[in-house]
């Protein structure tokens, strides 16, 4: 989705480990793919790799919520629903990490086509304190979008 964090529009996707143990070293990659012409007019499928406001993630136990601006620096800079649906832009997201048990690298990837890029939501609360102060995650709510 891409919603304005701190009044600047930002890509915003989450991740949620519900292995029961540890990723280590953790590590996230996000891919732009969309249909842009070349310099010469030609209309080709480009791949343009998106920077997260924090790529790594040295324990990743719950949840982790990636980030990715739209500064002018970004490949989506000024990004409307318009012009995502005719660039026909899609995003893949790469996370990769080590099992804190078994210390085998695993890997995950998720695809978000066009119409899976939403504009003007945000992620529903996950997190809920309990009555001793700690607090409780509820995975049941991951895929759940609120208005922005």
């Amino acid at each position: 989705m891409i919603t304005p964090v701190d009044g600047v529009p930002t890509l915003i996707f989450r991740c949620a480990n519900d292995r029961g143990d540890h990723v280590v070293e953790a590590s996230v990659s996000i891919v732009l793919i969309r249909y842009a012409p070349s310099p010469e007019g030609v209309m080709l499928w480009r791949s343009y790799d998106l920077k997260p406001v924090r790529s790594r993630s040295p324990t990743f136990t719950r949840t982790w919520t990636v980030l990715h601006v739209l500064d002018e620096t970004s490949p989506l800079y000024g990004a409307t629903p318009e012009s995502i649906q005719r660039d026909q832009a899609e995003i893949v997201v790469t996370l990769t990490g080590l099992d804190s048990t078994s210390s085998q690298t695993i890997h995950a990837n998720c695809y978000y086509d066009t119409e899976d890029i939403r504009f003007g939501v945000r992620h529903a609360d996950m997190m809920s304190e309990l009555p001793e102060g700690r607090y409780r995650l509820d995975l049941s709510k991951f895929d759940q979008l609120v208005p922005a």
